[in-house]
């Protein structure tokens, strides 16, 4: 896996509202974060599968 992609995933993830912290969780995703989000696959600011409507939101 490219660092740079799973550095720049975390930023993201690290920046959501709905992330668990400590944790590779969120609300969307309460017993682990698919791994294509994490490797920046896919673009969680839109709607992914299993996601219960929850999608990425800036953290304020």
């Amino acid at each position: 896996m490219d660092d740079g992609i799973l550095i720049n995933t975390v930023k993201l993830c690290n920046n959501c509202l709905h992330r668990i912290k400590f944790t590779a969780n969120c609300k969307a995703y309460p017993n682990g974060i698919p791994k294509e989000i994490l490797e920046g696959k896919v673009d969680h600011n839109i709607p992914y599968e299993n996601d219960n409507g929850i999608t990425f939101e800036k953290n304020s």
